[in-house]
């Protein structure tokens, strides 16, 4: 990081965030990173950059597919839900749409957004 510094001032490179600092306190106009530099004193911008991250379940590539697939699913079964006029045949389609319905949302990080609340 200091070596990229270094070689910008050597070819007259100007950082676009140094600059927007510098007219931000010219202005007086309180940034993110003014107010924290007036809090703690001088903050690195290294420091600034650096934020605690959520970490993300890996999710492979056979799971993407299998939530694409049941998504199709719980669509076809929409269409046929549509169209049949047997009780039978809509009872099934109920328990069919159930089920799926558990397993996605036992599944939620594989299938995020899938089944909306009732809002």
């Amino acid at each position: 990081m200091k070596a990229l510094k270094e070689r910008r001032k050597n070819q007259g490179v100007v950082s676009a965030g140094d600059v927007f600092q510098e007219l931000a306190k010219e202005l007086g106009v309180k940034t993110p990173a003014t107010e924290a530099n007036a809090e703690n004193g001088e903050v690195t911008s290294e420091e600034a950059e650096e934020r605690p991250r959520k970490k993300r379940r890996y999710i492979g590539k056979s799971a993407r597919i299998n939530a694409e697939l049941m998504k199709e699913a719980l669509r076809e079964l929409k269409k046929a839900y549509a169209r049949s006029y047997q009780p039978e045949v809509v009872d099934s389609i109920e328990g069919a749409v159930l089920l799926l319905k558990v397993i996605i949302a036992e599944n939620e990080d594989v299938f995020p957004g899938v089944i909306k609340g009732k809002e």
